[in-house]
């Protein structure tokens, strides 16, 4: 891998940070930060695609190295998201909280999900329409105040 390979590695790994920080809703700007979520991102997303069996969409390939744009702005933003929940600094959120009691049903509902996508729990639902019943909880919950 060459100078301007990586150089532009390094590129495509801040764009994807930058977006991803955006999506979590974090304010503050750092070109090495972007770039280490725009990495790590790519990590965790990456991973999270080959456990759910997703396709590689938007696959960059630079030098040899293939770096996948769409999971790793979608894990940057997962990152992002649990540095606010785990009240790291920096982060505004731009929507009312969900109550304790819809987090927690969300995330029940969202671990069920997960219990039946690997087969270890069976019931009449899928796993998406579980997992699509947590999301919408917590929609509602983060519009609705008092929900």
């Amino acid at each position: 891998m060459t100078i301007v390979e990586l150089l532009i590695l390094l590129i495509i790994a801040a764009i994807a940070g930058v977006i991803g920080q955006s999506l979590g809703g974090y304010k503050q700007r750092g070109i090495l930060l972007a770039i280490v979520l725009g990495f790590l991102g790519a990590l965790l997303g990456s991973w999270l695609a080959d456990t759910l069996g997703l396709p590689r969409v938007l696959q960059i390939t630079v030098g040899g190295v293939a770096f996948p744009l769409l999971w790793a702005i979608l894990g940057a933003g997962i990152l992002v998201a649990l540095g606010g929940v785990l009240g790291a600094r920096g982060f505004r959120w731009n929507i009312t909280p969900p109550t304790k009691a819809v987090l927690l049903i969300s995330i029940l509902l969202a671990v069920l999900a997960a219990l039946v996508n690997f087969g270890l729990l069976s019931v009449s639902l899928s796993s998406l329409t579980l997992l699509a019943a947590a999301y919408v909880l917590l929609l509602l919950g983060n519009f609705f105040k008092g929900l």
